[in-house]
């Protein structure tokens, strides 16, 4: 499990050890619920969205897609994001 905790002037990077190739990403409480505070997260890849969660401990629970990523208030899923990293 990696937490994130970037936030607009902190942005978070992961690094893998050796390439990947279209890696799946589990997300669990992408943003905060009881805020009401959307997150995104930004691979600059082309993303897709192979399941989402119902409502979630707070919030919609539901990812949506953006341009490279996906956002979510208090949202769960499971990506797959295109390329080699």
């Amino acid at each position: 499990i990696i937490e994130l905790a970037g936030g607009p002037d902190t942005p978070d990077t992961l690094t893998f050890s050796q390439p990947v190739t279209n890696p799946l990403i589990a997300i669990v409480s992408l943003g905060t619920g009881y805020a009401n505070l959307t997150a995104t997260l930004v691979f600059d890849a082309p993303v897709t969205i192979l399941s989402t969660g119902t409502p979630g401990f707070v919030g919609s629970g539901v990812l949506m897609a953006t341009d490279g990523g996906v956002a979510g208030t208090e949202a769960q899923g499971v990506v797959e994001v295109e390329g080699t990293f």
